[in-house]
């Protein structure tokens, strides 16, 4: 299940966890241990290098973070930095995909223009012989 238009985090893939689901503040990193369909568990490490496990966690943008007190208080995560530049490649990469599909349809498109300007011209100079 895809989350905000990503693909839904993995056991093992690394987050950010923050407090409230409030990004203004500093996040803890964290390791996904349980993805669920809508939230998950995160292992948190602490500055001081213990462990914190953050329970039925929600995505920082969920709705449900502003709306419900108790899901508002397991906090919020986001995925970490560097997952959320290769999201940002990936979309890229598609991009330029749809680009390179959208312009061999329009030289497609124009050679199939180009043949029926010639086959009419043919047409018409064979009519002209005969």
């Amino acid at each position: 299940m895809a989350v905000f238009g990503l693909r839904h985090p993995k056991v093992g893939d690394p987050v950010v966890w923050y407090p409230d689901g409030n990004t203004e503040m500093p996040g803890t990193p964290g390791v996904v241990v349980l993805a669920g369909q809508n939230a998950i568990d995160i292992c948190c490490h602490t500055e001081h290098g213990a462990h914190s496990l953050k329970q039925c966690v929600w995505h920082v943008n969920d709705r449900r973070l502003r709306e419900n007190e108790n899901v508002k208080r397991a906090g919020g995560w986001d995925y970490a930095p560097f997952f959320q530049d290769i999201f940002e490649l990936q979309a890229l990469l598609n991009q330029i995909r749809r680009n390179q599909e959208n312009n061999a349809k329009r030289r497609q498109a124009r050679k199939g223009e180009q043949d029926v300007e010639v086959d009419e011209v043919e047409t018409v100079a064979s009519g002209a012989d005969e």
